[in-house]
């Protein structure tokens, strides 16, 4: 999201000259490709729906970024995860994925 605001607004002073026009460029689209919601509102109603849950910033962050599959995985890539009932997980990460990209 900050990319892309940069880019809109030109505000970005390292896009002006030829090399660092390339790293932001290049970086912009290394993001895109990889965003995993389909808007800013998306992302602000998983991080509310997670958080509304019991999750820290942490937890959220890296479910977000990680996006596991199933409760066991979840657990697995974040141990914090463990105090939560696989059922609880796995009624999340259905509810996250109607909000990712799948670009």
């Amino acid at each position: 999201l900050l990319l892309e605001t940069l880019a809109t607004h030109s505000i970005h002073g390292v896009a002006r000259g030829g090399v660092g026009k390339e790293i932001f460029n290049k970086s912009r689209e290394y993001v895109m490709r990889f965003q995993r919601f389909k808007s800013k509102e998306a992302a602000e109603a998983v991080k509310a729906r997670l958080t509304s849950q019991g999750m820290t910033s942490f937890e959220v962050g890296c479910f977000c970024n990680l996006v596991p599959e199933s409760a066991e995985e979840a657990k697995a890539i974040i141990p914090t995860l463990a105090r939560f009932e696989n059922e609880e997980l796995s009624a999340l990460i259905e509810d996250v994925y109607q909000y990712r990209s799948h670009a």
